[in-house]
């Protein structure tokens, strides 16, 4: 694999770097080379969010995202900043019908994960949104498995938060796996 590239958009507060965090950290444990970088507001909660990753099986001749293949919507603010900015080809874009009304005029792959409602229903957490739609990510991509991931979260989450997020990757990769197609709109 030479350069995917991967941004995850969204708000403040809905845990876009941290899921962006732990796929890169999966990767790094996985013996990929990984970049990743962030942008965020000057306030915690509430203000536009990005986080990009470019993992790769080579060295990596240019750190930045250009045109993700991937992209994760979690605002509609985000969808409608980069969704025309993915990879003219392959790209998928994920993201929450609930929080997103995607374009009518997109040539990309668009999946629907309905992250927000199922952790509040499911897990009682909104804040559990961000590790279902890692989950659907890794159901449609087959980067790694889940129990990669899960490996991650024992390493690199804190204990307290490791249940509910291992709960909410299972659950999110089983509405990921149960999603077939996808719609060009």
């Amino acid at each position: 694999m030479k350069d995917l590239q991967i941004r995850i958009a969204g708000i403040g507060g809905q845990g876009v770097v941290t899921a962006a965090d732990l796929i890169g950290r999966t990767a790094l444990d996985m013996g990929m080379f990984v970049t990743g970088s962030s942008r965020y507001g000057s306030a915690a909660r509430g203000t536009p969010v990005r986080a990009d990753l470019v993992l790769s099986s080579e060295p990596i001749d240019d750190p930045h995202v250009h045109e993700p293949h991937w992209l994760i919507a979690m605002s509609q603010e985000a969808y409608d900043e980069y969704n025309k900015k993915v990879f003219k080809g392959d790209a998928r874009i994920l993201y929450d019908p609930d929080l997103v009304e995607p374009a009518n005029n997109q040539e990309t792959m668009q999946i629907p994960i309905e992250a927000l409602k199922t952790a509040l229903h499911k897990l009682g957490n909104r804040q559990s949104a961000n590790m279902v739609m890692v989950g659907a990510f890794l159901a449609q991509s087959g980067l790694f498995s889940l129990d990669d991931i899960k490996k991650a979260v024992h390493e690199y989450v804190p204990e307290r938060f490791q249940d509910i997020n291992i709960k909410a990757l299972n659950i999110g990769f089983e509405l990921g796996a149960s999603y077939k197609g996808g719609s060009k709109v």
